[in-house]
């Protein structure tokens, strides 16, 4: 940040690049968890991955 900025020029930079890092992480763990439930499939017998643990 250069000297003399604002305090909203400063808040909207920093939750700007917040938020960006915290969607690209949401984002990776939902394909992530996509993947895993698919990879694991072939494990499981008789159940799919997707089912609750608990009701």
């Amino acid at each position: 940040m250069a000297l003399g900025a604002r305090t909203t020029d400063v808040l909207e930079t920093v939750l700007a690049r917040t938020m960006t890092w915290a969607f690209g992480g949401v984002v990776a763990g939902v394909i992530g968890a996509l993947f895993l439930a698919k990879s694991l499939g072939g494990l499981l017998f008789d159940i799919a991955p997707t089912i609750p643990a608990c009701w």
